[in-house]
């Protein structure tokens, strides 16, 4: 049977009247935050959460030590796991600051970026990388990839392994 460009057009017309108009919905908020405006996903995200506030944990145990640090950004597995009292620190990817406990102001992008900074602050990492800072000091580095750190807008260590 064929139709014409015309009937094809009322058929159409005729469809969407019969269906009524569809409106997109957002989902139920299923995270919510606490009083403190932060929020937790995954396995033992903020745990130790007491008197801190205004943080975001996403994975397996983010954040997990943090007690009184405010204003941190957590999305990986572990990130950010001994973060105590640290402050408006961002790290994203497993492990990311993963031994931070009082440095603040540290942003971490990459598997294990970071991963043994303990107090450094003002510190920004990207890339798969080990860094060791004490006193905002790079000891020792250990790189795997492209991995870059920068401490008050001067270059710390910058290589490219192949």
């Amino acid at each position: 049977m064929k139709l014409s460009y015309k009937a094809s057009l009322v058929l159409i017309a005729a469809l969407v009247a019969a269906a009524g108009p569809t409106y997109g919905a957002q989902p139920p908020d299923v995270v919510q935050s606490d009083s403190n405006n932060s929020t937790a996903m995954g396995t033992g995200a903020l745990k130790s959460q007491t008197f801190s506030g205004n943080n975001t944990a996403a994975g397996a145990y983010a954040l997990y030590s943090d007690t009184l640090g405010d204003n941190n950004s957590a999305y990986g597995e572990r990130a950010l796991y001994s973060n105590t009292t640290g402050q408006l620190n961002t790290a994203a990817g497993a492990a990311a600051l993963f031994h931070n406990t009082t440095g603040s102001y540290n942003t971490a992008f990459g598997q294990g970026a970071l991963f043994f900074n303990t107090t450094g602050q003002e510190n920004t990492a990207s890339g798969y990388s080990r860094a060791i800072l004490q006193h905002d000091r790079l000891l020792e580095h250990r790189l795997r990839g492209h991995c870059s750190i920068f401490k008050y807008d001067r270059i710390r260590e910058h290589r490219r392994w192949s």
